[in-house]
């Protein structure tokens, strides 16, 4: 029985629901950040990491003419992630991938099969979002296009060894 417990806890959950943020991130930002990055991937694992967005209630928009100005984030709307690798997917929470100013949120990749020898690589991700600002003066709203290019996604052939209970 405690063999059986012990497996049971070594494998990763891995759901099909929505992912949920990340409680501990708190500051405006993408977790993980560009420097600690996405998770390698392995040939004939499964796939699966949780991405949480802190998007800021409000920011300074320096505006020609009428110089540094606050503004309030309506939204910003993750329009599409180009670059994953084969059988890989994502999934938003909330489900539209619209994530309102001043909320935390979380976007989910994942495998939707194991990933095979022949998909061993390097695959780097563009995220394209669209950014609503409102509360600017004279123009009063605003949106922009944006790419997000700075994660990727490494499947690596060799799986890791490493100890359940010891990480």
């Amino acid at each position: 029985m405690k063999k059986l417990l012990l497996i049971l806890l070594c494998i990763p959950m891995i759901g099909f629901g929505q992912c949920i943020p990340n409680p501990q991130y708190i500051g405006a930002g993408i977790y993980p950040d560009s420097t600690t990055g996405l998770a390698d991937a392995y040939v004939g694992q499964a796939y699966y990491e949780v991405v949480t967005l802190i998007v800021p209630a409000d920011s300074v928009l320096d505006i020609p003419t009428v110089g540094p100005t606050l503004t309030t984030y309506d939204s910003i709307v993750v329009t599409n992630v180009m670059g994953l690798p084969q059988n890989f997917a994502y999934d938003c929470n909330p489900s539209n991938c619209s994530f309102a100013g001043g909320a935390s949120a979380c976007m989910s990749v994942f495998s939707t099969s194991n990933p095979t020898s022949s998909m061993v690589g390097f695959y780097p991700l563009i995220v394209e979002v669209t950014v609503y600002l409102s509360g600017i003066p004279i123009i009063g709203s605003y949106n922009t296009n944006d790419i997000i290019d700075d994660y990727h996604i490494q499947i690596i052939a060799i799986t890791p060894t490493w100890d359940c209970i010891n990480g």
